[in-house]
């Protein structure tokens, strides 16, 4: 029994995306990459304690999730289809959260007719959605969490950088420069006063023994 949307079919789609087979001559989505930003929806859309808490005993899932499979499939898997049916609502559709001991070909075909009903453009087998993890899955609930997003009113601003340009050299500060050229006029050379006396020894020492052997003639 597939998610029958709530609002009677005139609901928006919550997102119009694609998986693999759409992105064209891209590179396709890293799963990885997606579960960062999963991770980061999730904590807006209070899943730790609105779903996590009250659904699943408060198990909470790491950036690598649903990026690559678990040691227990069917506890990943179950979390998977939990976690959809709770987006899902958020997106304001119905999908009845699957039972941990129902048939995964039941389960997943119900979540492939729930994604068609909900006008959410993805492109992958019905096989890769039962691995629980992997590039369909973590495109599924990306697209889901930016559908959940939207409806409650939430938007990501794009990144803003710093532009690239830089002066080749400082700004310099006319006045500074001024009061610094004044400073250098109004100050007097030092001389070394050592310097001086050392010339002047020089000067009046007579020549090593040479007006001793003058005197002695």
């Amino acid at each position: 029994t597939g998610g029958d949307d709530e609002g009677g079919g005139d609901e928006e789609p919550a997102e119009q995306g694609g998986g693999g087979a759409q992105q064209g001559e891209l590179d396709p989505p890293n799963p990885m990459i997606l579960m960062q930003g999963i991770l980061d929806k999730l904590k807006i859309l209070n899943y730790e304690s609105e779903f996590a808490g009250e659904q699943m005993n408060g198990m909470l899932v790491h950036q690598a999730y649903f990026a690559t499979p678990h040691p227990k499939p069917n506890e990943q898997f179950f979390y998977f289809t939990s976690l959809f049916a709770w987006l899902m609502r958020l997106n304001r559709f119905n999908f009845p959260r699957p039972d941990q001991f129902d048939d995964p070909n039941t389960t997943v075909a119900n979540v492939m007719d729930a994604l068609r009903k909900a006008r959410v453009a993805v492109d992958y087998p019905p096989a890769k959605v039962k691995q629980g993890c992997g590039e369909a899955v973590t495109v599924i609930l990306n697209l889901l969490c930016d559908g959940a997003l939207e409806k409650v009113g939430f938007r990501m601003a794009p990144p803003v950088f710093p532009p690239d340009s830089y002066p080749e050299e400082a700004p310099v500060d006319e006045d500074e420069e001024q009061v610094s050229a004044d400073i250098a006029d109004t100050v007097a050379p030092v001389e070394d006063a050592d310097d001086d006396d050392e010339d002047e020894v020089y000067v009046n020492k007579p020549a090593a023994g040479g007006d001793k052997g003058a005197g002695g003639k």
